[in-house]
């Protein structure tokens, strides 16, 4: 770079040195000064807002995307990263999971796209956002993991870009429950006699409860004849674990001896500590021949 100097009374420029110039001026030469500690953070910050920024857009790009179908069908390709650091916090009976992805730098034009979380009874769901929570569980050992799946369309088809699973996380869901539950029962038969047995019903009515912290598992009913004839079936329970219903104590097909015969009828319901029996309720009943011939 040439810098001209006119001498005083001309109008000639003679061109100097840069450095002579400046001598003459008694100015030192400019010279690209490092940028200052302070200079040195401040872009240290925009690069990491920068990359910080890019990452949170494409993530809410991806979180408006509706989310693939519950069961993933169709062609796949396994070509998306895996998902990392899959963590698990549980809290009294839930627990709730979070991971991280790093998406790769190019990627398809989503039609979807979600995170696919499995747990170890087959159970999956799938969400839009880095995490997932798993709420009411019983008491027991659960295990979770997550990949990434996205459908676009190439050449007129629907591919589903899919990821490898995560590395599993597992929590357990320890007994909070104390005590087994308690369980009353009503036995009303239909009739008290029966001259032609095709089937015998009864009404069973109850309540079922569970101690703080429990949660009410399996209700059942249990009828023996006494004569070699059992029958047994699931209770249905309200939301305060009543249950109001009938069953067949008898049914068509069943072989009945004629006379008189004594029921006796049990209920059952169980929580995380165990199960429980309902006191026995026993009635008679007369039971006629259904081959006898009938009096008209």
């Amino acid at each position: 770079m040439i810098i001209g100097n006119k001498r005083r009374g001309t109008n000639s420029v003679f061109p100097l040195p840069v450095g002579e110039d400046a001598r003459r001026a008694g100015e030192a030469p400019h010279q690209a000064s490092p940028p200052s500690p302070s200079g040195r953070r401040v872009l240290r910050v925009l690069v990491v807002f920068s990359y910080l920024f890019t990452i949170l857009s494409f993530h809410l790009a991806l979180a408006k995307t509706p989310l693939p179908p519950k069961a993933v069908k169709g062609p796949m390709v396994n070509d998306l990263p895996v998902p990392f650091n899959l963590q698990a916090v549980t809290l009294n009976k839930g627990v709730t999971l979070t991971w991280n992805w790093q998406p790769p730098e190019a990627l398809p034009s989503f039609n979807d796209f979600g995170y696919e979380v499995r747990r170890n009874d087959g159970r999956t769901s799938m969400v839009s956002e880095t995490t997932f929570g798993d709420f009411d569980l019983a008491w027991g050992t659960y295990s979770y993991k997550v990949r990434v799946v996205g459908g676009a369309r190439f050449k007129g088809k629907h591919i589903n870009h899919v990821s490898e699973w995560s590395e599993p996380a597992q929590i357990i869901i320890k007994v909070s429950c104390t005590a087994a539950p308690t369980i009353s029962l009503l036995v009303e038969p239909t009739r008290n006699s029966y001259s032609q047995v095709a089937a015998l019903r009864m009404h069973l009515k109850g309540n079922a409860q569970v101690p703080a912290g429990c949660r009410l598992g399996q209700v059942q009913y249990h009828i023996d004849s006494g004569t070699g004839l059992n029958h047994a079936g699931p209770l249905p329970v309200d939301l305060k674990g009543r249950f109001d219903t009938f069953v067949n104590a008898v049914e068509p097909e069943d072989e009945v001896p004629a006379g008189v015969a004594t029921f006796t009828v049990t209920a059952s319901a169980e929580d995380e500590v165990g199960p429980v029996t309902s006191d026995a309720f026993t009635i008679n009943i007369e039971l006629g021949n259904k081959f006898a011939p009938r009096s008209y």
